[in-house]
């Protein structure tokens, strides 16, 4: 597996994060900057809209992409915003590859246009009887030695299992006394 240059923590180091919920706190050795539909202003991290994403790209050592795959976030980050990113940024796509252009990406690493990429998407899976030596993206990403990539596994924690079977539970007890349930989703009409 490839590994990233070494780099310190440094105090002015700012991380963004392209998410749907915004952070509570931010971490003492980092500026946060969340990135969202909307601008809340009762966070400790700094907040903005996703039309001002291009003003802190800039600003940026660390992106951190955990949002939805939608119409609006397909492509989100493409060549023209990678060429806004510093030289020594590092992409950390833990949401879905499509959020950031494959071609683009590969490209902006490859020309180290920037420092690098941690990568726990797919940008296409296999279909059945495909699974030996099958690669998730079209590109060549695990020949660069400034991308990491892992199996899709970033939502696996030692609790996981645990948080799950809980709010499934949770579920239950509701749909059996007719109360809203959690975590309902409405497919767009």
């Amino acid at each position: 597996m490839a590994s990233l240059p070494a780099r310190r923590w440094r105090f002015s180091a700012t991380a963004i994060s392209v998410a749907p919920s915004r952070p509570a706190c931010a971490p003492s050795a980092l500026d946060v900057i969340a990135i969202g539909r909307t601008k809340p202003e009762d966070r400790d991290a700094e907040c903005v809209t996703i039309e001002e994403l291009d003003e802190v790209l800039p600003r940026t050592d660390y992106l951190v992409l955990a949002c939805p795959l939608t119409d609006a976030t397909r492509g989100l980050i493409d060549g023209r915003r990678l060429t806004l990113m510093k030289s020594d940024s590092v992409i950390i796509n833990i949401a879905r590859a499509a959020v950031c252009d494959e071609d683009a990406l590969y490209d902006a690493l490859a020309r180290q246009v920037i420092g690098g990429a941690v990568l726990d998407v797919w940008y296409r899976y296999p279909a059945p009887g495909q699974e030996d030596n099958f690669r998730p993206a079209n590109r060549p990403f695990h020949e660069l030695d400034n991308v990491i990539m892992t199996p899709h596994a970033s939502a696996w924690t030692e609790g996981l299992m645990e948080r799950r079977w809980s709010v499934i539970a949770e579920n239950m007890d509701r749909f059996a006394a007719g109360e809203p349930l959690l975590n309902h989703i409405t497919r767009p009409a």
